[in-house]
């Protein structure tokens, strides 16, 4: 009587063969298995089943004389056992355990789905506020640095710092949104691997590009944006340093701006074109 212990037995199979016929048809939590069936016997169902449906738990059916067949399926991770004859209280006993292992995963499972979901929406805020203190002040620990290595471009890998800012006070965040997703279209996402703002500026992290190939890219772009917001937009470039110079690259937009009080709408300030002095 399966539902009186809140099991629905979803099928039974004749053999390994048969069994792997019918479990893609409807997966189910927990596979009892004997270990000697013919066709296919239950330590290569179980191997089957260990590398194409981890989360199926097994119990194992075995008779005396047959330790080697059960330490076969221990080297598979079966930890749930019945030895014959057995009856329905020992059934139940295992079954039991079993759905404590299968809840176990499924709480495992949704904790994980939790957690990957708190970290995607999170992970974009993170890494702009990383970013910002590369800029501002270049003090990142180890252990942050450790934890963004896929998120920042490689050590040594050379990027220009690329900003922009308008005449009437900064961005609001989905302008922001919208430049980066324009920019990132253009050059291409895996080219743009980081962006925030500072004060009234948006900054975005550009790996290595030719000068003219950004400036192209800068063009289309606010060309796109004035599309949607009408905004005098004045951009500037950095010359090319790695992640561990961004505050040195921060320090050279600063300057340049300083230096352009009078550039017009559309204009991107750079040092020189050729990146050898400024």
């Amino acid at each position: 009587p399966w539902e009186k212990y809140d099991v629905e037995l979803c099928d039974t199979a004749w053999n390994g063969v048969d069994a792997l016929e019918k479990i893609p048809k409807n997966i189910p939590d927990i596979v009892l298995t004997d270990i000697k069936m013919p066709v296919m016997d239950g330590i290569e169902l179980i191997g089957r089943l260990s590398n194409e449906y981890k989360d199926i738990v097994i119990i194992v059916l075995s008779g005396y004389g047959e330790f080697e067949y059960t330490s076969k399926a221990m080297e598979f991770g079966v930890r749930h056992y019945l030895l014959k004859p057995c009856d329905e209280e020992k059934i139940v006993a295992v079954l039991n355990e079993a759905k404590k292992e299968v809840d176990m995963c499924k709480t495992a499972h949704q904790k994980e789905k939790e957690y990957y979901t708190i970290k995607r929406e999170l992970l974009p805020h993170a890494k702009e506020e990383l970013f910002r203190r590369f800029l501002t002040d270049g003090k990142v620990s180890e252990e942050e640095r450790r934890l963004f290595k896929k998120e920042l471009p490689e050590n040594g890998e050379k990027i220009r710092i690329l900003a922009m800012k308008n005449d009437i006070g900064g961005f609001e965040y989905i302008e922001q949104f919208i430049l980066g997703n324009i920019l990132g279209e253009i050059l291409g996402m895996d080219k743009m691997p980081l962006f925030t703002s500072v004060d009234n500026m948006v900054f975005f992290a550009i790996k290595d590009i030719s000068y003219q190939e950004l400036k192209d890219a800068v063009t289309k772009t606010l060309q796109e944006f004035s599309r949607i917001m009408d905004r005098n937009i004045i951009s500037a470039v950095s010359q090319t340093g790695n992640i561990e110079q961004a505050k040195e690259l921060y320090d050279q937009i600063v300057y340049i701006y300083a230096l352009g009080e009078n550039a017009k709408k559309g204009d991107l300030l750079s040092y020189t074109e050729d990146d050898s002095t400024p």
